[in-house]
């Protein structure tokens, strides 16, 4: 009976080898067989399941060596995109590249001519994947590296990955970075890690050279590392303004949150601030100082912000409504500073301003951003010259008072441009307001101007461009509504294709203006019966006007008759205009008026004037 049993444990011994032997032999097939060789073809495990994933770049100064440490709290978000992922973790550049589907637009995150290079995949504790990379210069993945895939650049005098080797005859160099000759193949350079990116170095004889690849990045500092909470209960003031004075120079980081400050935030030279958009909120305490700012910029240079919301909390500042808004709360103020960046900032609930540009200020851009429930948009104050200022591709939104952008200060402006705003539903002030100091070089261009109580107004301004503006009242609820398009004491202004609907008082005013073409322009159920109020209204000096190709038409009977009014003298010519349902009025104190090849109606009581009909 025992030899029996010592039979059966044999054989059953026997089996189980046989089993295992299969099973290794099996796995060992199986993992040489779906193993991605070192190629440029993105080979994805056939495990892998397309998933969406969050993400990340991390923050060299709190980077450490160790990948396992590099959580999203080091980091800051870009966006969402998909992943091939089948949960395992990732940490070579090479596999992450070719598990990456569609990355998130991550531009705007990034110094020109650099790169991201993704390295990190991973399921974190809520279950969400993420994706980690950091900023580089490193733009190839054909060199099949962990950390540093493809050192590679277009630039002659820079390091080229070229047939398997780093071939140089000289030492090149940019930035902080170099790459010295030594023909060294892929065998020989190994990973390594740095906050500037990655060491290589030829791992074969002593006498080789190194080979270096560490081009300059910005720091970036996350707030929440100096204690910012961004709970909306804990005031994080203190911890936001060490984190810009420590910071100077470099890039701070305002993650996702809503952090409450009860004071003054100070923004330094060289500062890039960044946030996770509509999600990363600035709010003011309840009991905010009146006329106080939340960011201050004062005498700086060189300053980007991206990607931040920033509330005046309105509901519980309503003290400032009692006052003059002037001695509301100020969002952003700009002092004598230059060099200025704001883009995709968000501006909300504010009883006054959100950006003041004070005193002498150079190339400032405001691009991208929101501004809603805000008495000011975008205002430039006291005597101070501005030379640059950009305002465009933004959406102004609701408030009382004053203007969604205005040139209000009293000193000189020059380069001008506000192109492709959208500016609605302000209850008074103009939209668009050039009028106090001396411009040179105004561009207003492809705005959208709906139901508002006045659309642009300018003055003494030179070189002016309008063209391709869209001012439209027809919803409005203000029957008293001003102009649409209102310009004086100005020289060579150009105004064509632009299209002016339902306006109460005057579509379009010139007065005191000279060198002046205004072509191919719609104006069309502007004015107001039994006021004098009127389509078209030239008035004063109009020396060396052309009103030419324009289409003024009335279809509202219950408008003025008159679409057309010449109270002005110098030299007006009205020519090949069409004007429907409409007549053209000349007064007792015009003068020089030219008309031709207008088919209209025409009162003269002028003295002077040319009539060719």
């Amino acid at each position: 009976m025992r030899k029996y049993y010592q039979t059966i444990l044999s054989n059953c011994l026997i089996i189980v080898l046989i089993i295992c032997s299969m099973f290794l032999i099996g796995a060992g097939y199986q993992t040489t067989s779906d193993s991605p060789e070192n190629t440029n073809d993105c080979i994805v495990d056939p495990e892998s399941i397309e998933r969406p994933a969050k993400f990340f770049l991390i923050n060299p100064q709190e980077y450490t060596t160790n990948d396992s440490s590099v959580s999203t709290e080091l980091c800051y978000y870009v966006g969402e995109g998909t992943v091939y992922y089948s949960g395992d973790y990732i940490n070579s550049a090479s596999d992450v590249y070719t598990s990456i589907k569609q990355a998130p637009d991550y531009s705007h995150f990034i110094m020109d001519g650099y790169s991201i290079l993704w390295f990190s995949i991973y399921l974190d504790n809520d279950g969400v994947i993420v994706v980690i990379g950091k900023q580089t210069d490193i733009i190839d993945y054909n060199y099949n590296s962990s950390y540093a895939n493809g050192i590679y650049s277009s630039s002659t005098d820079t390091a080229e990955y070229n047939s398997n080797s780093f071939n140089h005859s000289y030492t090149s160099s940019y930035g902080n970075a170099y790459v010295q000759d030594n023909n060294a193949t892929k065998d020989d350079i190994a990973d390594s890690y740095s906050n500037k990116l990655s060491l290589m170095s030829k791992q074969g004889s002593s006498s080789s050279y190194e080979i270096l690849i560490a081009p300059p990045t910005p720091n970036f500092t996350s707030v929440k590392s100096y204690g910012a909470v961004g709970d909306g209960i804990t005031d994080d003031t203190n911890a936001i303004n060490n984190a810009l004075k420590d910071n100077i120079g470099g890039a701070v980081y305002i993650p996702s949150g809503t952090y409450k400050v009860s004071n003054t935030l100070f923004i330094h030279s060289g500062t890039t601030l960044y946030g996770d958009g509509e999600s990363s909120v600035i709010i003011a305490a309840p009991g905010y100082a009146i006329g106080n700012d939340i960011f201050l910029l004062w005498h700086v240079n060189d300053v980007t912000i991206s990607n931040l919301s920033i509330s005046g909390n309105i509901t519980a500042n309503t003290k400032s409504l009692g006052y003059s808004p002037l001695d509301g709360i100020h969002l952003f103020d700009i002092w004598a500073s230059k060099n200025i960046s704001i883009t995709s900032c968000y501006f909300i609930d504010n009883v006054y301003a959100a950006i003041r540009i004070i005193l002498d200020c150079s190339n400032i851009s405001v691009d991208n951003c929101e501004f809603k429930n805000i008495d000011c948009g975008v205002i430039t104050l006291g005597q101070g010259n501005v030379d640059t200022l950009i305002v465009q591709n933004s959406l102004f939104d609701g408030h009382l008072n004053s203007e969604p952008i205005s040139l209000y200060g009293s000193g000189a402006y020059s380069n001008i441009t506000i192109r492709n705003n959208t500016i609605k539903n302000k209850t008074y002030g103009s939209a668009i307001f050039c009028g106090r100091g001396k411009i040179n070089q105004l561009t207003i261009l492809d705005n959208k101007i709906y139901d508002d109580a006045v659309g642009i107004v300018i003055s003494n301004a030179t070189d002016v461009e309008i063209h391709r503006n869209i001012i439209d009242f027809s919803n409005t609820k203000y029957l008293a509504t001003g102009g649409g398009l209102q310009i004086s004491n100005s020289n060579k202004v150009n105004i064509s294709n632009n299209s002016i609907f339902n306006i109460r008082q005057q579509g379009l005013t010139v007065k005191n203006c000279t060198n002046t073409d205004i072509k191919k322009n719609l104006i069309e159920n502007c004015g107001y019966a039994g006021k004098e109020y009127h389509a078209v209204d030239f008035r004063g000096n109009c020396s060396n006007v052309n009103f030419i190709e324009n289409t003024i038409s009335r279809t509202d009977l219950n408008l003025s008759d008159y679409s057309l009014v010449a109270h002005c003298y110098g030299n007006l010519k009205i020519s090949n205009n069409v004007f429907k349902n409409s007549k053209v009025l000349l007064w007792d104190d015009s003068e020089n008026v030219y008309l031709e090849n207008n088919n209209v109606q025409i009162r003269n009581t002028g003295t002077g004037n040319i009539i060719i009909n």
